[in-house]
């Protein structure tokens, strides 16, 4: 088992000459892409996140799609999820201009890590006067690779990291750092496209081709997974998937 870890490891990380990643070109390109998308919908969204909260919904956001992927249109299954969180700490990895914890406003405690977000924030401001963005949520505009000590062991709610990986330099780094965030017990939502068949450009990176080498990792960082899935109408290798921390392996 220890050589087989091995020899994922070196396959994950490998990186070859034809690599074309540039982090802070995708990073212009994801806020621009944002501000697009903000002017679309922000108005929409924002009425409908202060609706549910006046009305006490634990509304899971646009779609449902977090009930569609990670619960499997389950929304019973969603709300027993949203009850064992919401009196917990939540993370979230790569927001976006509108991420999970911008919608789940009954968490007792949010935080994001996304090198944008203050950008995301200040965008908004300007261009509407408001944000979902608001105070009570801790955040932190650092790319995910950055590890930040005082969170150690800490998330004991859930972590969420969608079509945020394959966005990032290091994803390894990455799901190294979600795994000591996350306490025994915390709940992982992770959905990203670990492979492009075009190969790795500015925007995105390629991690593997082998989505059973991609769960067998997710399970050797200590995380039990409960389901995934894959989106056959994607054009990529992706995976997705609802896991939790083992006790064991929780730093407890």
């Amino acid at each position: 088992m220890k050589e087989f870890l091995g020899i994922l490891k070196n396959l994950i990380l490998l990186r070859t000459s034809s690599d074309k990643f540039v982090w802070g070109k995708a990073q212009e390109y994801e806020l621009g892409s944002s501000e697009r998308w903000l002017k679309e919908n922000f108005e929409i969204l924002y009425h409908r996140i202060q609706s549910a909260k006046a009305a006490g919904e634990y509304w899971p956001g646009p779609g449902s799609l977090v009930v569609t992927e990670f619960f499997v249109d389950r929304y019973e299954q969603w709300s027993e999820f949203a009850m064992d969180i919401k009196d917990k700490v939540v993370l979230e990895l790569g927001a976006g201009p509108c991420g999970a914890l911008a919608v789940w406003w009954w968490i007792k405690r949010r935080i994001i890590i996304d090198p944008l977000i203050l950008d995301y924030k200040q965008v908004s401001l300007h261009l509407f006067e408001r944000t979902w963005y608001t105070d009570d949520i801790e955040l932190h505009a650092l790319p995910g690779e950055h590890f930040i000590d005082r969170l150690n062991c800490q998330i004991d709610g859930a972590i969420i990291c969608r079509n945020t990986l394959d966005h990032c330099d290091k994803p390894m780094k990455v799901l190294d750092n979600i795994a000591a965030y996350a306490k025994s017990g915390c709940y992982l939502l992770l959905w990203t496209d670990p492979w492009h068949p075009g190969g790795r450009d500015e925007g995105h990176s390629n991690i593997t081709s082998d989505r059973n080498a991609f769960e067998q990792h997710i399970s050797s960082l200590g995380f039990e997974i409960l389901y995934s899935f894959e989106d056959v109408q994607r054009p990529t290798v992706n995976y997705g998937c609802r896991a939790r921390k083992r006790g064991a392996l929780g730093g407890e």
